[in-house]
C-alpha cells in the first residue's frame, strides 16, 4: 500500500493515505497498468467510476483492487481513487460463491465518487492488482474465513479482456 482514500488510522506515524506516486508499484509483474495517450483537451471526471471485469483464478477466492490515477508530464502516476473487491461476494454480501479453476467470472463494482480535471497534455491510468496490504486485510485465497485463516496460498489470477470478455472501466466524464 502506498496511499489511498482511507483516512486517519490511530497510531499510524507515517502517512499511508492520500495521493502518492505509484510508479514503483506499477513496475511489478503482478500489477496490470493501462495508460491513456496524452490528452489533447482537459478531461473532467465526476461521479462514480464503474468497473466491469471478467476474472479467473486457480484459487476459490481472491481480491481485485482497481485504482484510477493521473499521470503528469514527468511520468509520475498519482492515485485519485480506488476500491477493493472480494470475489466470493460477487453475488451479494449475504452469500459466498467460490470460483472453480478454469471458470471466468464477471465482477462489477464502483470506485468511490470523485471529481477531478486532468489537464491537457497529461494522461490518466488504471491499475489493477490482487493485494493492497496492509491497507486491506490479506485474502489468503482459500475458502476459509479471514478471521481464522492461517494457511495462505498464492493465487494465479487473470483479468480477461476480449470481445467475449469485455472488461472495462466506465469513466463519468463531462464534455468540455
Amino acid at each position: 500500500t502506498k496511499g489511498g482514500v482511507d483516512c486517519c488510522w490511530a497510531g499510524v506515524t507515517t502517512p499511508i493515505f492520500g495521493s502518492f506516486d505509484q510508479r514503483e508499484a506499477h513496475a511489478r509483474s503482478d500489477v496490470l497498468y493501462f495508460q491513456s495517450p496524452r490528452l489533447e483537451d482537459p478531461l473532467t471526471i465526476t461521479g462514480a467510476i464503474e468497473v466491469e471485469m471478467y476474472v479467473s483464478s486457480d484459487a476459490p477466492d481472491t481480491d481485485f483492487f482497481v485504482r484510477l490515477l493521473t499521470v503528469d508530464d514527468e511520468g509520475r502516476a498519482f492515485n485519485i481513487t480506488d476500491k477493493a473487491f472480494r470475489v466470493r461476494y460477487r453475488e451479494g454480501f449475504d452469500k459466498e460463491v467460490f470460483m472453480e479453476p478454469g471458470g471466468v467470472y464477471p465482477i462489477k463494482f464502483r470506485l468511490p465518487d470523485t471529481a477531478i480535471q486532468i489537464a491537457s497534455g497529461q494522461r490518466f491510468a488504471i491499475s489493477a492488482t490482487s493485494s493492497d496490504f496492509p491497507r486491506f486485510v490479506r485474502n489468503l485465497n482459500t475458502k476459509d474465513m479471514m478471521i481464522d485463516a492461517v494457511n495462505p496460498r498464492i493465487a494465479k489470477n487473470k483479468v480477461h479482456h476480449s470481445q467475449t470478455y469485455p472488461s472495462r472501466i466506465i469513466l463519468p466524464a463531462l464534455n468540455e
